[in-house]
C-alpha cells in the first residue's frame, strides 16, 4: 500500500479508480482529479498491473489529494479489481472512475455530488458521457432522457441497450453493499446498473457532459466480444438473474441476431454456452428456430429478419 497524504477522516466521495498497465492514461485521469473543485474527495487506486510502473508512477508524481494505492499480487482482474477499490471507500458517495476516463470538466465531481446531496430519497445517478476514440470525441450516443423515460416504464429497456455506458459515469451512496458481478465481463456494467434501479428506481440524470470515455483495443470489452462462451453466457446469466422473461420486438432481434452471429445452432450448443444456468424461454426458441434454418438463408438479411419477426409472433401467443 502507498498513501500520499493524511485520510481524510470523512470523505465526502470516494474516487475508486481500478487501474492495469496505461501509465499514460492513469495519469491523465487523475490530473483531471487534481483540477476538480471538489476539496473533499479521496482516491482510492487497486492495481492489476504485471509490474511496478503505475506503484513508481504513484509514487513519484506527488498529487496533493489523499490518494490511496493497492498492488494486487497476483491481479484480481475484472471486476474483482473493480470490487477492491470499492470494499476500501470511506467516503459518502463513490464515483467509480476507469483508469482510461477522465473528467470533462473542473466542476464534475461537485456537479456529481451535488445531484445525490438534493435528492436524499435516490440511491445513484450518471451524466452524459463523450466517447473519445484515437483522441477523437464522438457523437453523443443517445437521448439520454428519453431512454431514461423509458427504462422508467420498463426495467427490462437497460437489458440490451446499456444507454448509461462505462461504469465511469455513475456515482451511488456507499450503503448499498452491492458489487460488480465477478462472474461477468461482458454484461457486468448492466448488471449492476440494474442491481441499482431494483434497489431503488428513483434514477437521477445530471443533464451535463460530465465524464470522458477513453477507448482503446486493450480493453476487456475489446478482447470478449467475439468470444460466444462469454458474451451468451452473460447474456443468460443475466436474463435469469433478473427475472426478465418478456422480451419487446427489438430485444428479440437482439438475441436472434447474437446467437446468429456466434452461429449457436440448436439448444444443445445453447445450453453448452449457458453452462449451469437454465435457459430463458425466448433464447432457448431463437435456439430452436435458428437450429432448423440453413445458415446461408439466416446470413441473407431480409430473409433473416423475416424469420426473426415471425419467431417473435409465435413466441407471443404461447
Amino acid at each position: 500500500m502507498y498513501q500520499s497524504i493524511g485520510k481524510i477522516p470523512a470523505p465526502e466521495v470516494s474516487i475508486c479508480l481500478p487501474a492495469y498497465k496505461h501509465q499514460e492514461l492513469l495519469q491523465r485521469c487523475l490530473n483531471s482529479v487534481a483540477q476538480q473543485t471538489s476539496a473533499n474527495f479521496e482516491v482510492i487506486v487497486t492495481d492489476d498491473s504485471p509490474d511496478d510502473t503505475i506503484e513508481k508512477f504513484i509514487q513519484e508524481a506527488g498529487y496533493s489529494f489523499p490518494l490511496q494505492y493497492y498492488r494486487n499480487i497476483p491481479a484480481l482482474g475484472s471486476p474483482a479489481n473493480w470490487n477492491a477499490a470499492i470494499k476500501k471507500a470511506k467516503g459518502k458517495y463513490i464515483k467509480m472512475m476507469h483508469h482510461d476516463d477522465w473528467f470533462a470538466n473542473p466542476s464534475a465531481l461537485e456537479t456529481f455530488c451535488k445531484a445525490l446531496d438534493s435528492h436524499p430519497e435516490s440511491l445513484f445517478a450518471f451524466s452524459i458521457s463523450r466517447d473519445f476514440i484515437d483522441g477523437k470525441g464522438q457523437a453523443l450516443r443517445c437521448d439520454f432522457n428519453r431512454e431514461l423515460q423509458v427504462w422508467k416504464k420498463d426495467r427490462s429497456h437497460l437489458v440490451t441497450y446499456n444507454f448509461i455506458g462505462d461504469p465511469s459515469t455513475i456515482i451511488f451512496r456507499n450503503n448499498t453493499g452491492l458489487l460488480y458481478d465477478e462472474r461477468m465481463k461482458w454484461c457486468v456494467d448492466t448488471d449492476f446498473n440494474l442491481q441499482l434501479y431494483e434497489n431503488n428506481s428513483n434514477i437521477i440524470f445530471i443533464d451535463e457532459e460530465l465524464v470522458h470515455i477513453g477507448t482503446h483495443p486493450g480493453q476487456v470489452t475489446h478482447t470478449v466480444q467475439h468470444d460466444a462462451k462469454v458474451v451468451v453466457y452473460e447474456n443468460i446469466l443475466l436474463l435469469n438473474k433478473h427475472q426478465v422473461t418478456k422480451l419487446s420486438l427489438k430485444q428479440f432481434d437482439y438475441y436472434w441476431r447474437m446467437l446468429r452471429n456466434f452461429k449457436v445452432k440448436g439448444v444443445p450448443a445453447l445450453q453448452q454456452l449457458g453452462k449451469e444456468q437454465p435457459l430463458p424461454q425466448p433464447i432457448k426458441t431463437i435456439a430452436l428456430v435458428q437450429g432448423r434454418i440453413p445458415y446461408r438463408v439466416l446470413k441473407i438479411g431480409p430473409a433473416s429478419k423475416l424469420l426473426m419477426v415471425i419467431s417473435y409472433l409465435f413466441f407471443q401467443k404461447r
